[in-house]
């Protein structure tokens, strides 16, 4: 009676993780379909909305965004979308070098949540 449908519980549903798979799998898609690559660009905006979205929801200032790890996240981030833009030789694999140049931001994301969730469950 308190589920609108009497289907399963939703369970916490993660829009950067989500997001971050299918670029990832649409950009290596893309080197078969090449229609496919303007699609890989809007997932890789949408990871980024949802990365700082995280940032904005956990109160992380400045500062910590600038750590090494993450500033390394950002810079695999920024020449994958450079590649995206830039050389013309890279044609075919523009969709691909965006989707792997995902895969770092949401690796450090998903560690930080980690050691995050470990602290609130201490004493």
């Amino acid at each position: 009676m308190t589920q609108p449908f009497g289907g399963a519980p939703l369970g916490d549903f993660d829009v950067f993780g989500v997001a971050t798979g299918c670029t990832v799998v649409v950009g290596a898609l893309s080197v078969l379909a090449p229609f496919l690559t303007a699609l890989a660009g809007t997932l890789a905006a949408l990871v980024l909305a949802g990365w700082c979205s995280t940032l904005r929801r956990d109160g992380t200032s400045l500062r910590r965004v600038a750590r090494p790890d993450r500033g390394f996240a950002l810079v695999a981030f920024g020449l994958g979308v450079f590649l995206f833009l830039g050389p013309v030789g890279l044609t075919p694999f523009r969709g691909l070098s965006l989707g792997l140049a995902v895969v770092p931001l949401w690796t450090v994301e998903r560690r930080h949540r980690r050691r995050a969730s470990a602290r609130e469950d201490l004493p």
